[in-house]
């Protein structure tokens, strides 16, 4: 999920968050980036997520579809790993398409030089 626009270029892949607006979710997928939904009781401010944690998300391409379950793993800095259930917040085929090309900008420049 690659895409050369300035979030990508800082190494941002995917966003997660309990909630998206329509615009945001849209932006995000236009730029090569996966919206990550919390659809759980996981709340980051009560379960006192920090700036030490590490979230791994299994986002890989055979796992992106529309509305299905990505795992993401919150690992402390105390060895403990916690399980936190969402989905990719992807509503269509074309969307998969476009987060699998890396977005609208690397989507037309490989048709183009195709």
């Amino acid at each position: 999920m690659g895409g050369q626009n300035g979030v990508a270029l800082l190494g941002v892949r995917a966003v997660i968050a309990r909630s998206f607006e329509r615009i945001h979710r849209t932006n995000l997928i236009g730029m090569g980036i996966l919206p990550v939904q919390i659809i759980d009781d996981f709340d980051p401010q009560s379960a006192g997520l920090s700036a030490l944690d590490t979230l791994e998300i299994d986002a890989s391409f055979a796992r992106i579809g529309v509305q299905k379950e990505v795992p993401v793993r919150r690992y402390r800095p105390n060895g403990s790993v916690q399980s936190i259930v969402c989905r990719a917040a992807v509503e269509t085929r074309h969307e998969v398409e476009l987060l699998r090309v890396g977005g609208v900008l690397s989507g037309i420049l490989t048709s183009c030089l195709s």
